[in-house]
């Protein structure tokens, strides 16, 4: 968990992304989240990532 603020740092840094501009950050051990995206290409996904 001490490493993870810098992780943000790094991908929003290599996305061209502000910390700032994030929404949300969840970070909680035993959570189960779930990711949906589709854009506007019609491409699709789904993701679960267990902490």
């Amino acid at each position: 968990m001490t490493l993870m603020p810098q992780a943000v740092r790094e991908v929003c840094a290599v996305s061209g992304l502000a910390v700032e501009a994030l929404d949300l950050v969840l970070v909680r051990p035993g959570m189960n989240l779930r990711f949906t995206a589709l854009d506007s290409g019609l491409h699709w996904g789904a993701a679960l990532y267990r902490a």
